[in-house]
């Protein structure tokens, strides 16, 4: 990728005199940002940039750019998947549940190790495994085959283990030794524990269950109303988070460490972040000038957490810039936001443009994000 020379050739009372102009820009929110336009090569894989330069105002404290534009980082395509769905990540692998043997009866479990550059097929047998969920080298789904019982794959021993309860789950999560699914029969949340052997139960009508250390958050029905609720594991109190707003949640909520973030139902609505120590519930507003963002109310889980960074795709409907979709990157302790990958509304049908599908889906661990991009590839970027 070309370098941009920072001068345009200009002489030195030219360029602070630019300068000025930029901080005075930059002091009522907008500003001409070179994001560009993004255009494949298959031969190489990584994402390349052609800088123009489009209009973005941002509802966000503060943007993340240059005096001369935001220099996006490459995005590397890893994976070509024709059939896949339900895809996560830690660390270095990532799994999701795969239909390339699709029969109507056959759902597998494949891996893809980014440091080694390595697919591997994980749990390939008659009938369907589903809601992969990872922790470390532990894989935990439920398993259709087997009655949808909870299994844990351990990458590092090769060993499948079914946990031994007589609960059946429809979806399944774990962190560290620590596995929780909901029951389809009893309607309950419950909680396994792979080092002691002990079986927990958590809450009644919990549905869609995650953990992260002590905590466990799930959606369940009050009332008519459906709401996310936190349960402190240690204290065994439960602590409803959505309760407060206007809008319902949907069920696409992910938790790592102090925070909670989650969307609404309805089209359009920011992003919330709730931090478990301090009892509150911000707002995340991804939408760069006056637009109107479709977020996971719409497509599904559009957004995920790690440590203190959120990354979200989204389309727009921008009136007012050039930017029609995108993967952007929140960074909670500084307040800022920046984009990762970005396409201009004059080329949202390039590689299929990240409509819905297309480029939702973002996963982040770590220093490693990934996201779908064209219906068929997985792109990863390294912050």
């Amino acid at each position: 990728m070309k370098k941009m020379d920072a001068h345009f050739g200009l002489p030195p009372r030219a360029i602070l005199i630019s300068i000025v102009v930029i901080v005075l820009v930059f002091s009522s929110g907008c500003s001409d940002i070179l994001f560009g336009s993004h255009k494949v090569d298959f031969e190489s894989s990584p994402v390349t940039t052609t800088q123009t330069p489009l209009r973005a105002c941002w509802t966000q404290p503060k943007v993340i750019v240059g005096s001369t534009g935001a220099q996006l980082p490459e995005a590397k395509k890893i994976l070509h998947l024709l059939y896949d769905d339900e895809t996560e990540m830690s660390g270095d692998v990532i799994v999701w549940t795969d239909t390339r043997n699709f029969d109507d009866t056959l759902e597998d479990i494949y891996m893809y190790n980014i440091a080694m550059k390595q697919e591997t097929p994980l749990i390939v047998v008659k009938n369907r495994q589903k809601r992969p969920a990872i922790s470390g080298n532990l894989i935990a789904y439920s398993n259709w085959t087997d009655d949808k019982k909870i299994h844990v794959y351990d990458l590092n021993t090769g060993k499948d283990t079914a946990i031994p309860t007589d609960h059946r789950a429809e979806t399944v999560d774990i962190d560290g030794k620590r596995v929780v699914y909901d029951d389809f029969n009893k309607d309950s949340t419950m909680m396994y524990d792979l080092s002691t052997g002990v079986e927990t139960f958590i809450m009644v009508n919990g549905e869609w269950p995650r953990i992260s250390g002590d905590y466990v958050i799930y959606r369940k029905s009050v009332n008519g109303r459906d709401d996310i609720f936190l349960y402190n594991i240690p204290d065994k109190k439960e602590t409803c988070i959505s309760c407060g707003l206007t809008e319902e949640p949907t069920a696409d909520y992910r938790i790592d460490g102090n925070y909670v973030v989650f969307d609404m139902s309805t089209a359009g609505e920011p992003l919330r972040l709730y931090n478990i120590g301090t009892t509150t519930t911000s707002e995340i507003v991804p939408c760069p000038g006056k637009c109107e963002y479709q977020t996971g109310g719409m497509c599904g889980a559009w957004y995920d957490i790690s440590g203190d960074k959120v990354v979200y795709a989204s389309g727009v409907d921008c009136t007012d810039c050039d930017i029609d979709e995108g993967v952007f990157i929140y960074d909670i302790s500084a307040g800022t936001t920046k984009a990762l990958h970005l396409h201009s509304s004059h080329d949202s049908d390039v590689d299929g443009g990240l409509d819905c599908r297309n480029g939702g889906y973002p996963r982040i661990s770590g220093n490693n994000v990934i996201f779908w991009q064209g219906f068929e590839d997985i792109y990863l970027i390294k912050l």
